[in-house]
C-alpha cells in the first residue's frame, strides 16, 4: 500500500466499512498484494517500457478500431492497479491475443446505485445532446471474441451495457463473479476485504455485526434509489433521455422496498441476453469459481448460471483453488482452456448418436 500512510487507510478502510465500499477508490486490493508485487515486477522487467495494450479509460470517446487477430476486453476487479491491468493483457497476448482492451471498474462507480445512475446517465450514447438518434459512439461498440469480468467487472459490464455500448462477444469468462447489485452481495465483500486487512481494520467485521451492517447498506441504498426514483420522475416531466438511466429509474421503486430480485433479473438479462448477434451460436459462459471464495456468495453463482441457461447460454463451472481473482495468475489454464472445452451442439449431438 505504497504512497497512504497507516493512519489515513485505517480511516478510509472504517469508513468503508459503513458505507459498503460506496465512497473508496484507488485502493490495490489486499488480497492480491502477494501477487501484485511479484507481477509488478516481472512485467516491468520483461516489458522494458510502456505496454502496447490499448487502455480505455472511462470517458473515453472513441471507437476502438478491432486487430485482425482474437480480441480480447478485460474489466479488472475493484482497486487493480495499472500495472496488474497491464500484467493480465500481457497475458492475453501471451495466449495470442492480438487485439487487448483492458478497463478498471471504479469502486464508487460500481459500488452503489447513484453511482450506477450517474455513470449510465454519463454516457447516454446512442443520442446527441438535443435527444436526437446519432451514430452509436459508446467505445465499446464492437465485437470481442471474448470478454473476461473479474470480481467488479461484472457489474461494470452491465453499466457499460445500459450506457448504450452495443458490445457482443461469444464467449464471457465470470471471474470470482457474479458480484450481484444487491446490499447482501456487497457487505459480504466489503467484510471479507476488510478481513484480509491489517488492524484495527480487520476488526471491523468482529466488532459491527452482520446484520447491523447490511441493515445499514440497506437504507442506505434504499435512500439512494429514493433519489433515483425523484430524479426519473422529473426526468419523465422534461424529457429526459437516455435508455439506461430511465431503466435504472422504473427499478428504483423496487430497491427502496428491499425487491432487488428485479434488480438482478435485468442486470444478468442485460448482461447475457443479446450478447451474440441473432442467428448465432450461443454465448459461451466460463464461471471460473472457488467455492470458498468469501468474497461472494456462491449460491449467487449457482443461480447466475441457472439464468444464463435460461437465456439460451452454452455454461460451464470450472472450479479452482486460488483466491479471489487470482486464477487468471495461478491457475491460467482455467481460464484458457475452459471456452475451447465446451461442447457445441452440434457435439452434443454426435455424443448421443454414439
Amino acid at each position: 500500500m505504497i504512497g497512504y500512510d497507516r493512519r489515513t487507510m485505517a480511516k478510509a478502510f472504517m469508513f468503508l466499512a459503513l458505507t459498503g465500499l460506496s465512497a473508496v477508490s484507488g485502493f490495490q486490493s489486499h488480497s492480491l498484494q502477494s501477487v501484485a508485487s511479484g507481477l509488478g515486477a516481472r512485467h516491468r522487467t520483461a516489458g522494458g517500457g510502456r505496454s502496447s495494450v490499448r487502455m480505455m479509460a472511462a470517458d473515453a470517446s472513441a471507437a476502438v478500431a478491432p486487430a485482425t487477430g482474437p480480441s480480447a476486453l478485460v474489466l479488472g476487479w475493484f482497486g487493480a492497479t495499472q500495472n496488474e491491468l497491464d500484467f493480465v493483457a500481457k497475458i492475453y497476448r501471451k495466449k495470442g491475443y492480438e487485439d487487448v482492451v483492458v478497463k478498471d471498474s471504479p469502486i464508487a462507480t460500481c459500488s452503489k446505485p447513484r453511482g450506477w445512475y450517474r455513470a449510465v446517465k454519463s454516457m447516454a450514447f446512442g443520442q446527441n445532446r438535443e435527444g436526437d438518434a446519432a451514430v452509436d459512439s459508446h467505445p465499446l461498440s464492437r465485437h470481442f471474441d471474448r470478454v473476461h469480468v473479474m470480481s467488479g467487472g461484472f457489474l461494470n459490464l452491465y453499466l457499460q451495457k445500459l450506457g448504450g455500448a452495443s458490445l457482443t462477444f461469444d464467449t464471457l469468462v465470470l471471474d470470482s463473479t457474479p458480484i450481484l447489485p444487491k446490499p447482501t452481495s456487497f457487505t459480504r465483500f466489503a467484510r471479507a476485504y476488510m478481513a484480509t486487512m491489517s488492524k484495527p481494520v480487520s476488526l471491523i467485521p468482529k466488532l459491527v455485526p452482520l446484520p447491523l451492517h447490511l441493515a445499514y447498506v440497506y437504507l442506505r441504498w434504499s435512500l439512494s434509489s429514493a433519489y433515483i426514483w425523484a430524479r426519473h420522475f422529473f426526468s419523465q416531466l422534461t424529457g429526459g433521455k437516455g435508455a439506461g438511466a430511465q431503466v435504472l429509474g422504473r427499478l428504483a421503486p423496487y430497491a427502496v422496498t428491499f425487491r432487488y430480485a428485479k434488480v438482478v433479473e435485468n442486470c444478468v438479462g442485460t448482461v447475457f441476453g443479446g450478447a451474440r448477434p441473432a442467428g448465432s451460436a450461443p454465448l459461451k459462459a466460463l464461471f471460473v469459481t472457488n467455492p470458498a471464495d468469501p468474497y461472494l456468495s456462491y449460491t449467487d453463482v449457482q443461480a447466475t448460471m441457472k439464468q444464463a441457461e435460461a437465456l439460451g447460454c452454452q455454461v460451464q463451472e470450472v472450479p479452482v483453488p486460488t483466491d479471489h481473482v487470482k486464477a487468471v495468475f495461478r491457475k491460467p489454464a482455467a481460464i484458457f482452456t475452459g471456452p475451447a472445452a465446451l461442447p457445441s451442439k452440434k457435439d452434443d449431438e454426435q455424443a448421443k448418436a454414439e
